[in-house]
C-alpha cells in the first residue's frame, strides 16, 4: 500500500508540474521538441557530441577562466574514488566562482536545445539533417557552448553536462505517463516513427484544452512515413524452452534464425522521373546510408527496380539483417567480419588487427518483413501476409540478397516442447546465434490492445548452456552513462597467467583483461556487493605502490580508475566467442556475471591458454559431424527441459557461492 501511494504521489507531483510549466514551454512545435528532447536526450539519436569529461572539462575551463588549482580538480575528478560525479563538479566550481548575472536573460529550452544541435552537427555520427543545418554557421559549436554555460547558474550548467554525457543520474521520468499528460496519442506516436523529431514533426499547431490548460496536438497521420525510422518492436528474452511457451501462450508461431548482423530498416521512393531514393537506417534509428552505399545495387536488383516486373510502384519499407557471406564456403561468416565492410560515419571502426577483406567474401541481406507497400500501411497486417508481400516484392539472389526462411509451430499442440527443443538443437550444432519466435497473426504495431512481443532463444540464456568462465574481477572505472550511484560502474574481468617474468614482486599475478560488464550484464546486487569488497582493497593506477601486472585486450572502455588487490572470482557466461575489436583476442560475446565465488582464489581463475582453449573449441563445436553435434545438443537441451528454472540472474537475487 506505501509503495501504490508513494507511485500515486509521483504521478500528481508529473502532473502538477506539467501543468506549470504548459503555459510557458508547449505554445509550439519547437518548445515541445525542446522540452521532450531535454527530458528525454536519449530519445535524440539523431544527436551525437563526440564529447565527454575530459573535453567539457576544457570547455568549462575556458567558459569560467578557471585558475590553476580548480582546473587541476576538475581534470582529475575521478582520481578519488566516491567523489561526486563530473557534473556536479562542474556546479560546485561554478558555484565557487559566484553568482551568475543573467545579462541576456535566464536561457530558454529552445536557446538550450539550439545550442545542443549546433554541438552535434560539427560531430560526424549525428544524422545528416543536424549536420547539414549548421553547414553556413560561422560560429564554431564549442564556442556557441561556451557562451551557454557563461550564461548558466551551478544547476544549469550541471544539467547541461549531463545532457551532453547522456546522464541524468537518478532522476528517472516515466516516458509513458509524461509522454501522455502532453498530448493523449504522443506515446503511441513514438511506437510508430522512431524518435521524438519525427513524432513532433507530425504533430499540427496545439490548440488549448479549456479543463487542463495543457495544449493539445492532433496527429497528422498515423501511416508509417518512408524517410523516417520506424521502431522496431520490443523483445523478450526467454531463459528456458519452458518459459519460451509460457510468453507465447497458445498461438501459432513462426520460428526463424537469428542472424548474427547488423540490423537494417531499408526505405525505398520511386520518383517520377525515373529515380529511386533510398535510406537505410541502422539499429539505433540512425540514417547509416553512407555507410552502407554497397548495399544499395543489391536492392535494386532483387527489388527489380527501373524493369517492368517491379513490384513497387511508389515506396516500401523493408527490415534485414546485414551479414558477410562467403562464396567459397557458401555461409555467413562470423560476426566480427562486418566491420571490414560496414563503415561508421566513413570510417572503418575496430579493424585494427583485422586481415584484409577476403575477395570472396562480401555482404549480403537477409530480408524478413515488409512494413510498406504502396498504399498499404502494413504494420497493421498479421506477419504471415507481410511474409507473403515480401516474397511477392522481393527476388532473391543467392549470396546478395535472400529471404529468411521460417517454420511454424503450434504452441498449443501436445508437441510443442519437442519442436522447438529439436529447432534450437539445430541451431546450435550450426553455430547459429538463436532463434526468433514471432505470432504469425500478429501485427508489427498495435494502436489498441496489447502488443505480442517477440520472443529470443539463445542456449546462453538457458542455465548450464551457455560458454562459461571463472575470471577475475580485477578492477573498476566509473562510467557516467550508468549513473552515480556506485563508485565503480563498469568493472573489468581477467584470466589469470603466472607472475610475470622479472617482476619486482614474484608473488605478483599477472592478469589480461578480457572483457567488461556493466548494467544490467550484473544485477545490482553483484554489482554492490563487488563494490564494497572493493572499497575495502584498492589501489589507484598511480600511486606508486606495487600493483599486479595488468594488460588489456579491450579497446574503447574507460580507464581503469581502480586496482582491485584482493580479487574475486566470478562465473562468466557468454554466448560464444568473437574477435576483440583492433585484436586478434577471441573473447565471449554478450558476457554476463552469474555467480561470485568467494569460497575459491583468483589462482584458480581460467588462465589466458584456457580461455583461448575453450575459444578455439567453442569456434570449431563441440563435434566435427554436425548430426552427432545434432544429438548432443538434443541430449543437452532435453535434461535441461527436465530441470526447474533456476535462473537466478533473470530475478536479479544474491549470487555468492561459498560452498
Amino acid at each position: 500500500m506505501a509503495g501504490q501511494a508513494d507511485e500515486h504521489r509521483g504521478e500528481h507531483t508529473i502532473r502538477a508540474w506539467l501543468s506549470s510549466i504548459a503555459a510557458d514551454d508547449l505554445e509550439t512545435s519547437s518548445n515541445l521538441l525542446a522540452l521532450t528532447s531535454c527530458l528525454f536526450p536519449h530519445r535524440r539519436r539523431d544527436r551525437v557530441y563526440g564529447l565527454r569529461e575530459k573535453s567539457l572539462a576544457d570547455i568549462a575551463i575556458r567558459a569560467w577562466s578557471v585558475g590553476h588549482s580548480r582546473a587541476r580538480r576538475l581534470h582529475e575528478w575521478q582520481s578519488s574514488c566516491g567523489a561526486p560525479d563530473f557534473a556536479a563538479t562542474v556546479r560546485t566550481l561554478v558555484e565557487e566562482g559566484g553568482q551568475v548575472a543573467h545579462v541576456r536573460g535566464p536561457p530558454t529550452l529552445e536557446e538550450i536545445n539550439h545550442v545542443l544541435d549546433h554541438l552535434a552537427s560539427g560531430c560526424p555520427f549525428s544524422s545528416p539533417e543536424i549536420r547539414a543545418s549548421f553547414r553556413h554557421e560561422s560560429n564554431s559549436p564549442r564556442q556557441g557552448l561556451i557562451e551557454m554555460l557563461q550564461r548558466m547558474s551551478g544547476l544549469e550548467a550541471e544539467w547541461m553536462c549531463r545532457l551532453i554525457l547522456g546522464n541524468l543520474g537518478h532522476v528517472q521520468l516515466p516516458e509513458e505517463l509524461a509522454m501522455n499528460l502532453l498530448h493523449p496519442a504522443f506515446w503511441a506516436a513514438l511506437q510508430v516513427h522512431d524518435g521524438l523529431v519525427d513524432a513532433v514533426a507530425l504533430m499540427k499547431p496545439p490548440h488549448r484544452d479549456r479543463e487542463s490548460g495543457l495544449p493539445r496536438w492532433q496527429i497528422s497521420e498515423w501511416r508509417p512515413q518512408v524517410g523516417t525510422a520506424i521502431r522496431r518492436p520490443t523483445f523478450e528474452k526467454a531463459r528456458s524452452i519452458p518459459h519460451c511457451r509460457q510468453l507465447l501462450g497458445r498461438q501459432l508461431v513462426c520460428v526463424e534464425r537469428k542472424y548474427d548482423g547488423e540490423y537494417c530498416q531499408i526505405h525505398v521512393r520511386r520518383l517520377p522521373a525515373g529515380e529511386t531514393d533510398i535510406k537505410i537506417f541502422s539499429k539505433s534509428g540512425r540514417d547509416s546510408t553512407a555507410d552502407r552505399t554497397a548495399l544499395i545495387p543489391t536492392i535494386h536488383q532483387c527489388l527489380n527496380i527501373g524493369k517492368q516486373d517491379c513490384q513497387v510502384n511508389t515506396r516500401c519499407v523493408l527490415i534485414g539483417e546485414l551479414v558477410v557471406w562467403n562464396d567459397a564456403q557458401q555461409d555467413i561468416m562470423p560476426f566480427y567480419k562486418i566491420r571490414r565492410y560496414s563503415l561508421r560515419a566513413g570510417r572503418r571502426l575496430g579493424c585494427g588487427r583485422d586481415s584484409p577483406p577476403l575477395p570472396e567474401e562480401h555482404l549480403m541481406i537477409v530480408l524478413f518483413d515488409c512494413l510498406l507497400l504502396d498504399d498499404v500501411d502494413c504494420i497493421f497486417e498479421p506477419y504471415v501476409q507481410r511474409r507473403k508481400r515480401l516474397a511477392h516484392v522481393v527476388r532473391p539472389l543467392p549470396g546478395l540478397a535472400v529471404i529468411s526462411e521460417y517454420t511454424q509451430i503450434d504452441m498449443s499442440s501436445d508437441d510443442a516442447t519437442s519442436q522447438i527443443t529439436h529447432r534450437l538443437a539445430h541451431a546450435i550444432s550450426h553455430q547459429w546465434e538463436g532463434l526468433i519466435f514471432k505470432p504469425s497473426e500478429a501485427p508489427y504495431f498495435t494502436l489498441e490492445g496489447r502488443q505480442q512481443h517477440q520472443v529470443k532463444l539463445r542456449k546462453d540464456m538457458i542455465p548450464g548452456l551457455g560458454d562459461a568462465a571463472d575470471l577475475v574481477v580485477v578492477g573498476g572505472a566509473h562510467d557516467a552513462t550508468y549513473g552515480a550511484s556506485e563508485w565503480w560502474t563498469t568493472l573489468y574481468l581477467a584470466c589469470v597467467d603466472p607472475p610475470a617474468k622479472y617482476a619486482d614482486d614474484p608473488t605478483l599475478h599477472s592478469f589480461r583483461i578480457v572483457a567488461a560488464v556493466s548494467r544490467p550484464a550484473i544485477t545490482l546486487t553483484d554489482m554492490r556487493f563487488l563494490n564494497r569488497h572493493g572499497k575495502a582493497h584498492y589501489l589507484t593506477p598511480f600511486d606508486g605502490s606495487a600493483t599486479p601486472h595488468i594488460e588489456t585486450e579491450l579497446t574503447g572502455q574507460p580507464p581503469l580508475s581502480a586496482i582491485f588487490m584482493r580479487p574475486l572470482v566470478v562465473e562468466v557466461v557468454g554466448a560464444g566467442f568473437d574477435r576483440l575489436p583492433n585484436s586478434r583476442f577471441e573473447s565471449l560475446r554478450f558476457p554476463r556475471v552469474v555467480k561470485i565465488h568467494l569460497d575459491r582464489s583468483f589462482r584458480d581463475a581460467t588462465t589466458t591458454e584456457q580461455y583461448l582453449h575453450m575459444a578455439e573449441r567453442s569456434q570449431r563445436g563441440d563435434n566435427e559431424a554436425d548430426d552427432t553435434s545434432f544429438q548432443y545438443w538434443l541430449s543437452r537441451l532435453t535434461e535441461c527441459g527436465d530441470r526447474p528454472d533456476t535462473s537466478r540472474f533473470a530475478s536479479g537475487t544474491a549470487s555468492c557461492s561459498a560452498k
